[in-house]
């Protein structure tokens, strides 16, 4: 039955972007908002009935926690916002919205993808099923962009294509987030089955050609030589040369397909970085986050409490701030910003941690988790997402999920084989060896 209901909201959310029928059932509710809370009800009637949550990592009780804190923050903010303050324009409906779509059901999609998902396997399969959805999206904003089809979303602006998960920019950052759980999933697939996950991942490749977006560009490079530092012990030079060529073959074929235009598109906007200033070379993100720091800086005590969520457009401000950390620290101050940081770190770290005590296979999906976070991580310090975060929190959800079943089958591998050393990549060993006399049994 979850599993059922995880395959819907899945294949649902694409269709729901790519046709543009909202399938709105009120303010606020969607049938894949629907969808999401019959999961959550189905996995608390479990849990009454006598079948609870099984015991998880402190990290994910520390991820929780933080949510929690956020949106109790937020809740206090938008009272003391609303009934003390009385910010002129400050609606409380639609305030409440907001706050339901960006802080609670982002909880609820990854609570309802972790505890929902119960095996790796299935972890797998929905990892799998979540960037075949998400290359079909792709397929559409190719054809889409290219007039091969004329139904469902507009996905042009001007010279760039924005995609059916928001703008150029947020469709940029969730593919490049995305992109590299492709490589494990290639890696694992024989055959034909190779062959098909490489288009998937070319078409991936084509869109962010396609959107031209500088923001998505930078948080690939510089996420990805982060990730790379911090599992340098799991990647050898060699291979990482050998992925590093293969990747410029497959990104080449990529600009190939977007065609001339968008190549050059690409090109231009790079090559005149030199020439611009930065408002330019920012896009006008510059002079809107100088505006904001100045405005904090006026009340002082908004550096440290934040103006109250959902109070960024009451402010002035004509357009978003175009920065995750900025538009939390403007509205709900360093709880916000601290908060999210805390999220990101226990993500990161608890896939670093687990990938010295994985095997092969395993290992290349968590390591692909590591890099994924930290692309995330850089890619909206450019921009403000809005669509992406459905399609984000449930792959986190289910990559936690993957993460905290390799943890927890190595230990219990330990337990029954403690002089088997499950990190000899690392050469070292996790326990001293035993005497000869001694003879170690599994009970």
């Amino acid at each position: 039955m979850m599993r059922f209901l995880l395959f819907l909201i899945i294949c649902v959310s694409p269709f729901i972007d790519i046709s543009g029928i909202s399938l709105s059932l009120g303010a606020g509710i969607s049938a894949k908002n629907l969808l999401l809370y019959l999961g959550a009800g189905w996995l608390l009637l479990q849990n009454a009935l006598g079948q609870p949550f099984k015991s998880e990592l402190q990290s994910i009780r520390s991820i929780q926690s933080c949510f929690m804190v956020l949106i109790a923050y937020a809740i206090i903010s938008v009272f003391i916002a609303s009934q003390l303050i009385h910010y002129p324009g400050y609606e409380l409906s639609d305030t409440a919205i907001s706050l339901k779509v960006s802080l609670i059901d982002p909880l609820v999609f990854f609570m309802v993808f972790f505890y929902g998902t119960r095996t790796t396997a299935d972890a797998r399969s929905l990892l799998k099923l979540l960037i075949f959805a998400v290359s079909i999206a792709n397929l559409f904003t190719i054809a889409r962009a290219r007039g091969i089809i004329s139904f469902g979303v507009p996905v042009m602006t001007s010279d760039r294509v924005d995609g059916v998960f928001g703008d150029a920019n947020e469709t940029g950052t969730m593919i490049a987030c995305l992109l590299p759980v492709y490589v494990p999933v290639i890696l694992s697939a024989k055959g034909f089955g190779r062959i098909f996950w490489l288009v998937c991942m070319i078409l991936s490749l084509v869109v962010i050609f396609l959107g031209v977006s500088r923001g998505a560009q930078v948080s690939l490079l510089f996420g990805t030589l982060w990730a790379a530092y911090l599992c340098r012990r799991y990647l050898s030079f060699r291979v990482a040369i050998k992925w590093a060529s293969a990747i410029f073959a497959i990104a080449s074929i990529a600009a190939l397909i977007a065609g001339r235009t968008y190549v050059e598109g690409y090109i231009g906007r790079w090559t005149g970085v030199y020439l611009s200033s930065a408002a330019d070379v920012s896009s006008g993100r510059s002079d809107v986050w100088i505006r904001a720091f100045m405005l904090m800086i006026n009340s002082p005590v908004s550096l440290i409490t934040g103006f109250g969520w959902d109070t960024w457009s009451v402010m002035g401000f004509q357009i978003v701030a175009h920065n995750h950390y900025l538009s939390l620290w403007f509205e709900l101050g360093l709880v916000g910003v601290v908060g999210f940081l805390l999220i990101l770190r226990q993500l990161v770290t608890t896939a670093l941690t687990t990938a010295a005590v994985a095997d092969a296979s395993d290992r290349n999906f968590i390591l692909a988790f590591a890099f994924s976070f930290l692309i995330l991580a850089i890619g909206i310090f450019f921009v403000l997402l809005f669509r992406p975060w459905t399609y984000l929190w449930a792959y986190i959800g289910l990559a936690m999920r993957y993460t905290v079943n390799v943890r927890a089958a190595s230990r219990i591998n330990l337990d029954l084989h403690p002089e088997k050393n499950l990190s000899k990549p690392m050469g070292t060993s996790l326990r001293p060896p035993t005497s000869p006399g001694r003879r170690i049994t599994g009970d």
